[in-house]
C-alpha cells in the first residue's frame, strides 16, 4: 500500500512496534538463527583450541603425553565435533537460502494477490454502482409509468 505518494505503509502493528505475532509465527527460524550465531562463535574457538593447544603432531615422536590413548580419544572427539558443527553450518546455510527464496516468492505472490484483490474490489464497486443506477432510474420510471397507468 502506498502512503504519501512513494513510501510504503507497513501497517498498525509495525507503527506501534508490536512484534509478538511475528516472533510467534517464525519462532523456529529465529531459534535456528540464534543457534547458528552460537555455532559461528563456537567453531572458530574450538578450531583454535584444537589446532593450537593440542600437542599432537607438534612435538617430537615419542613424547609421552602425545602418544597416550586419551590424547587420541580427545583428538577424535574434537574432529567429530568440528565435523558435526560444520554440517550444522552447511544445513543452516541451505536453510537460509531456502527461506530467502520462499520469502521472495511470498512477496511476489502477495503483490499479485493485492493487485487481483484491488481489481476485484473495483469491479464489485462498479457493478454495485450500475445496479443502484438501474434501481434508482429504470425501476423508478417503471413504477411511475405503472402508477400512472393504474390511476388512469
Amino acid at each position: 500500500m502506498v502512503k504519501d505518494g512513494d513510501t510504503l505503509h507497513l501497517g498498525p502493528k509495525f507503527e506501534q512496534n508490536q512484534w509478538e505475532d511475528l516472533l510467534a509465527k517464525y519462532w523456529l527460524l529465529f531459534f535456528i538463527i540464534i543457534l547458528l550465531l552460537v555455532f559461528i562463535i563456537l567453531i572458530p574457538f574450538i578450531a583454535v583450541c584444537y589446532c593450537c593447544l593440542c600437542c599432537c603432531r607438534r612435538c617430537k615422536q615419542g613424547c609421552p603425553p602425545c602418544t597416550a590413548s586419551t590424547d587420541f580419544r580427545r583428538r577424535c572427539f574434537c574432529e567429530i565435533f568440528l565435523f558435526l558443527l560444520i554440517l550444522c553450518l552447511i544445513f543452516g546455510l541451505v536453510l537460509a537460502l531456502v527461506a530467502n527464496k520462499l520469502l521472495d516468492r511470498g512477496f511476489e505472490d502477495a503483490t499479485k494477490e493485492m493487485r487481483r484483490g484491488t481489481e476485484d474490489t473495483c469491479k464489485y464497486l462498479s457493478d454495485v454502482a450500475d445496479h443502484i443506477y438501474h434501481i434508482m432510474v429504470f425501476n423508478y420510471e417503471e413504477l411511475e409509468t405503472h402508477l400512472i397507468y393504474q390511476l388512469e
